[in-house]
């Protein structure tokens, strides 16, 4: 029986974080294990690493009993002493979880509580990926303690899925902000993604009239990639919960940056809502306390994702 310090189990591995996530945490000591249920069909993200050493796949819903099994006996195949659950599989578009409310509740809240039964057998750390939309429109900075105001389908879910995962004694909770930043998985549907994928193809970035100058918190990949590792190196952040972001922002920060790069990007103000219009300023103090500096900024995630989708085009 081959034997590793650690394991690292991804759920929805391939997605927008997971498919540069997994490929972050790599090492000799390490087996990486990416579960994925193809459901995005993100097939580029596992390129060039089916024939990695330390990676392993398996394809399939964590719902799905055979899943379940094939991911436990991977794991009990190996001798190691300590193994972490990074649960990221989800829906995570709040936009469109309005038309979908039962759907994103159901399968979000069911796979969450499989992944917990699964940790649970493998006495696994489970690491939760919630989202600060938990929070809604609030005129005061927000902390891990403030009052939730969910505002969408998706973040009740989130909140319904912290309340059973900090029942287990192995557990973390961050709360995430926007994800900005590139990856092989990585999806568009949140704002800055979308707004630089807009300019980049001549397209105007629509922003609704009262959003503009709207606050809201953005969490750069490589911040999020960077606290993974420094949590599992610390492996002093269990039973916790954290907000997890790099910068508070406005719509007209960003926009600012990107047609400082892509010139004659075209600003379209509408009178219908686009994406989430809500404000609000949450607080990193917490997880700073434990010693976390965040890095990166909005800026350089953005260059850095400009960067990447001219010079891959194809």
């Amino acid at each position: 029986m081959k034997s590793y310090k650690d394991i690292v189990l991804i759920t929805g591995g391939l997605g927008h974080i997971g498919s540069k996530l997994f490929k972050s945490l790599i090492s000799e000591e390490r087996l990486v294990i990416v579960n994925d249920n193809f459901m995005a069909e993100r097939y580029c993200s596992t390129f060039g690493y089916h024939n990695k050493d330390n990676i392993k796949f398996i394809f399939g819903d964590i719902r799905d009993n055979n899943t379940f099994e094939s991911l436990k006996k991977l794991c009990n195949s190996y001798d190691c002493k300590n193994i972490t659950l990074i649960h990221l599989a989800a829906i995570t578009d709040a936009a469109s979880s309005f038309d979908k409310s039962d759907f994103v509740k159901e399968n979000n809240y069911n796979g969450t509580v499989a992944a917990l039964n699964l940790a649970d057998d493998l006495v696994a750390n489970f690491i939760f990926p919630s989202s600060t939309s938990v929070y809604g429109d609030n005129s005061d900075i927000v902390y891990e303690n403030s009052i939730l105001h969910p505002q969408s389908p998706y973040a009740e879910s989130k909140i319904l899925e912290e309340e059973i995962v900090s029942k287990y004694n192995k557990s973390l909770i961050l709360r995430l902000g926007t994800i900005v930043g590139h990856s092989a998985g990585m999806r568009f549907h949140t704002a800055v993604n979308s707004f630089i994928w807009k300019a980049i193809t001549g397209q105007p970035i629509q922003i609704w009239n009262t959003a503009y100058n709207q606050k809201r918190p953005y969490l750069c990949l490589d911040d999020f990639i960077r606290f993974i590792n420094f949590s599992l190196e610390k492996q002093n952040f269990l039973n916790g919960l954290y907000n997890i972001l790099s910068e508070n922002s406005t719509p007209k920060k960003i926009t600012d940056i990107i047609s400082g790069i892509i010139l004659n990007t075209e600003i379209e103000f509408v009178d219908s809502k686009i994406m989430n219009q809500l404000s609000y300023e949450v607080s990193t103090t917490l997880v700073e306390s434990k010693g976390f500096i965040f890095n990166s900024t909005i800026k350089e995630s953005i260059i850095e994702t400009i960067n990447f989708l001219q010079t891959n085009e194809r």
